[in-house]
């Protein structure tokens, strides 16, 4: 029995972080948790950099196609590459709105089994190990979209997004 509890508070500590993870911050621009010394967005959720993502994958891609994105002209981005970059962009971010639901499906559903009178430990932990592959494929995807976005680039293009980017951070 004592098993089985610990279990479950693991579980529902997985679930509450999870739910927090994918939570818009809606603070009315007053500072959010999830995103430390940031400023919320009203529509936006926490900030409209990299952090709106709170997985970090899909945060790293977006601000990369951001950045490109941003200094098209001074990386000499043609208007094909810069079609691509936006496409790219659009299929990540609908990757992300997917992998949101299917966070609430998965949370729904494991609040209904841990809702039973008898607490099926072993089809809980399937659901887990089932929603932890998923997470991990999802990754993959957006790691495969990232090496897409900057094959887009050529070599010259790289290296003057690079001069770019040091400029910047001056």
């Amino acid at each position: 029995m004592k098993k089985s509890f610990s279990i479950l508070s693991v579980l529902l500590g997985v679930v509450l972080a999870t739910t927090l993870a994918f939570a818009e911050c809606k603070h009315g621009g007053k500072q959010c948790p999830l995103s430390g010394d940031k400023q919320c967005s009203m529509n936006k959720g926490c900030d409209k950099g990299d952090l709106e993502y709170q997985c970090p994958v899909i945060g790293k891609f977006m601000k990369k196609a951001k950045f490109f994105l941003d200094n098209s002209q001074e990386i000499g981005l043609s208007d094909d590459q810069v079609s691509q970059i936006k496409a790219l962009k659009d299929e990540v971010k609908k990757m992300y709105v997917r992998q949101g639901a299917e966070m609430e499906v998965f949370t729904i559903d494991l609040h209904a089994k841990m809702s039973e009178p008898k607490v099926d430990v072993e089809g809980i932990n399937k659901m887990i190990d089932a929603s932890a592959t998923g997470m991990a494929q999802g990754a993959k995807a957006v790691v495969e979209k990232y090496a897409q976005l900057k094959a887009v680039l050529s070599d010259d293009q790289m290296n003057k997004a690079k001069a770019v980017w040091k400029k910047n951070e001056k």
